[in-house]
């Protein structure tokens, strides 16, 4: 008979933690956190997450999935997602980053139909 280890939050010892891995400046570290304590690390860093740049990694989360894979789509689909911008009302510069927030407007409006693909 096996035994249930239970983690504890390193900021105020509540039950239930999870382990939590980032790195910083080539530093790696490791934090037990529940999830409101997770949510509040992840609200932190959102807005430096929003403009970094990606080095790759490991990612289990399908947001951060997409969002490395958009790294990899060549310039004639970033020119598409500009045209859509401009379309829609987005200012957007001819070169460079294309903010997350319209890559996520962009997303949502060309996502495949679930329903489209049960039926083909």
């Amino acid at each position: 008979m096996g035994t249930k280890q239970v983690k504890y939050d390193d900021l105020n010892d509540e039950d239930g933690a999870e382990t939590v891995k980032f790195s910083i400046n080539g530093a790696a570290y490791e934090v037990d956190l529940v999830k409101s304590n997770y949510d509040k690390l992840m609200e932190g860093l959102e807005p430096f997450i929003a403009v970094a740049r990606s080095r790759g990694g490991v990612s289990t989360n399908k947001r951060q999935t997409r969002t490395r894979a958009r790294g990899m789509q060549s310039s004639a689909d970033m020119q598409a997602v500009r045209e859509w911008a401009k379309k829609k009302g987005y200012n957007i510069s001819p070169r460079g980053r294309i903010p997350r927030e319209v890559m996520e407007a962009f997303e949502a409006e060309h996502e495949p139909n679930d329903s489209t693909l049960a039926s083909a």
